[in-house]
C-alpha cells in the first residue's frame, strides 16, 4: 500500500506486535561522562529493530526503507553527553553497514541527525532555566540559522527518506540541525 509514496508494512499490527517482544526489557541506565545518565539500551533496540523490519521486507520481496533516528551528537561531541553521543555514534555505523548489506535486496537505509529540535523534552529543559529566553536566545545564536530545529523538519526529512523519491539514497546520515555540524 503506497500513500504520497510512502509505503506500509500490510499488516502493521502484527508487525507492531512481534516488535513489542523484542523489548529487552526497561532501559538499562548507566552513567555517563559528566556525571549523567544516558539509554545505552538504545543502540541494541535499534539493531533489533532494523533487523526485524528488514526481515519482513526480505520475506515480502518488494525491498523499502528504513530510517534510523541518531543525532547531531553521534558526530559532535559535547560535555556531559558522551554516553548518549556513542550510541547514536553506534547508530550511524551501523546504518551505514546496514545500506551496503541491504542493498542487493532493494533496501535502503539511512538515518536522520537532529540537532536540537523543540521537543517537551527540549521545551521543559529551556523552561528550567534561571532565565529561560535569555538561555533560549543563546543556545539558538550557537546554530548558524539562529533558531532550535520544529519536530515537523526532522519529520520532512523521514518522509523524504522513506518515500520513493530518494531511491539511490542509503548508508546516508542526514544532519537535521540548522548547520550547527557544519559550523
Amino acid at each position: 500500500m503506497t500513500a504520497h509514496g510512502l509505503t506500509a508494512v500490510p499488516d502493521a499490527g502484527a508487525f507492531l506486535a512481534r516488535l513489542t517482544r523484542l523489548d529487552p526489557g526497561a532501559p538499562v541506565r548507566l552513567r555517563g561522562s559528566g556525571g549523567r545518565t544516558a539509554l545505552w539500551a538504545r543502540l541494541p533496540w535499534d539493531v533489533m529493530v532494523t533487523r526485524e523490519v528488514a526481515r519482513t521486507m526480505v520475506d515480502q520481496g518488494t525491498g523499502g526503507s528504513i530510517v534510523n533516528l541518531s543525532s547531531r551528537l553521534g558526530s559532535i561531541g559535547v560535555e556531559t553527553m558522551g554516553t548518549y553521543g556513542a550510541a547514536k555514534g553506534g547508530i550511524n555505523a551501523f546504518t551505514r553497514h546496514a545500506a551496503i548489506e541491504l542493498a542487493r535486496h532493494g533496501i535502503r537505509v539511512n538515518a536522520v541527525a537532529p540537532g536540537l529540535t523543540e521537543t517537551p523534552l527540549v521545551a521543559e529543559w529551556l523552561a528550567s532555566q534561571d532565565d529561560p529566553d535569555a538561555f533560549r536566545e543563546g543556545v539558538a545564536a550557537q546554530i548558524p540559522q539562529g533558531r532550535i530545529g520544529a519536530p515537523d523538519e526532522v519529520a520532512w526529512a523521514i518522509a523524504w527518506l522513506a518515500s520513493d523519491v530518494s531511491p539511490h539514497v542509503t548508508g546516508a546520515v542526514i544532519p537535521i540541525d540548522g548547520g550547527y555540524t557544519a559550523a
